[in-house]
């Protein structure tokens, strides 16, 4: 017998693919549900009903289990530029908005869904709103809305004229208002505002800064990991918020494709290979921001991906995923020239780190390897590290 209550219903699943396509049927520039001066997603959100009107257009039905069905006739390159495009009318339609209205549609989202779903609303929020014509603007309503979420200050944050004197303790650059504090040099003993310190060194987890008077590093900022930043999501500004998103989306982009498994790569039937590690920019001028990585092996392309800024030690692990798939056939992994700029960035070893993995793929390759110099397991291509 089924003694389960009624009410142990399962929770509700949402399709995430489904947000920017009803987003953008509101109306930019005609979607089915278009109606007069863009007035119907405003009106939705006024009325707090866009919540109600979301979830049933992107709820998954309990006997549905694969929400992003594509067609098999559709290309995945055909269904990219179909998804681009929706994520474009979506993100116009939302500019419609004013920067008010945005805000209490996050508000509305995140009250009701799931994480994901807020995310990807998120993603296709625009930085900004549509002002000009918002009557109200800041005015009774707003200032009723701060009175009853006033500011999260931090208990080392400025809240009068003078300054607070720094005492310690771990600073975040754009999560901790480390510019609004005051610093005394530990050298010659000046006090100088954070926003008058001079820049000291850069590395490529923090920044220094430094005494105006003696030239002594005074305090050091970190530069915050995009994990820090989206736990902090509530406390960063609308327009922040929008590029942390923005940014976290292109770097779950970047995990999910890049050289991680030998499952991604197709056999080849060759007792001696030799790859050529290139970059395609796509039609783009020579630029990072639009590369693609190209694996060939002669005139066929084995793998392409995204590419990223100084790249080294993705190199690194990406050869012992190729040398793992291919065995001791493989014998050397060729950076192309226009991948130089990328793949070494600004560190000045890159380029020996580089060449120490192609040496130690060389050296374990069936034309390398020498029976009477035997390979060193600690220095071989799978210890090796950047």
């Amino acid at each position: 017998m089924n003694d389960r209550s009624s009410n142990d219903k399962p929770e509700p699943r949402y399709s995430v693919s489904g947000v920017a396509y009803a987003i953008a049927s509101l109306g930019y520039p005609d979607g089915p549900d278009s109606s007069p001066d863009n007035r119907k997603i405003r009106d939705l959100v006024e009325d707090g009903e866009f919540v109600t009107w979301l979830k049933e257009l992107i709820e998954i039905s309990s006997d549905f289990e694969s929400p992003n069905y594509r067609p098999d006739s559709i290309e995945a390159s055909e269904a990219a530029e179909a998804d681009a495009d929706i994520e474009w009318r979506a993100t116009k339609t939302l500019e419609t908005l004013t920067t008010r209205q945005q805000e209490s549609l996050i508000a509305q989202v995140k009250a009701e869904f799931p994480e994901e779903i807020c995310y990807e609303v998120g993603q296709i929020m625009p930085i900004g709103g549509n002002d000009e014509d918002d009557e109200e603007g800041v005015g009774a309503e707003q200032e009723e809305m701060d009175k009853r979420n006033p500011p999260v200050i931090p208990p080392y944050q400025v809240t009068n004229s003078k300054p607070k004197l720094y005492a310690g303790g771990r600073l975040r650059d754009v999560l901790d208002p480390w510019q609004d504090m005051l610093y005394r040099c530990a050298h010659c003993g000046k006090e100088t505002p954070g926003n008058d310190l001079e820049p000291g060194d850069l590395h490529e987890t923090f920044f220094t800064r430094s005494c105006p008077a003696c030239g002594e590093n005074v305090v050091l900022i970190e530069l915050p990991h995009v994990t820090d930043m989206l736990a902090n999501l509530d406390n960063l500004p609308l327009e922040t918020r929008a590029e942390v998103l923005s940014f976290a989306k292109q770097c779950a982009h970047w995990h999910k494709e890049k050289i991680h498994c030998i499952e991604q790569l197709p056999e080849i039937d060759l007792d001696h290979i030799v790859l050529v590690w290139d970059a395609d920019y796509e039609g783009h001028k020579q630029s990072e921001l639009y590369a693609r990585i190209v694996i060939r092996c002669g005139e066929r392309e084995i793998y392409r991906g995204p590419s990223s800024w100084e790249y080294y030690d993705y190199f690194i692990d990406a050869c012992k995923v190729l040398r793992r798939k291919y065995g001791d056939r493989l014998h050397d992994v060729i950076p192309t020239e226009r991948t130089h700029n990328a793949l070494w960035g600004d560190r000045l070893r890159a380029p020996e780190i580089v060449k120490g993995m192609r040496e130690r793929i060389r050296k374990a390759s069936r034309i390398g390897n020498r029976s009477d110099l035997p390979i060193d397991p600690n220095n071989s291509w799978e210890n090796y590290r950047a």
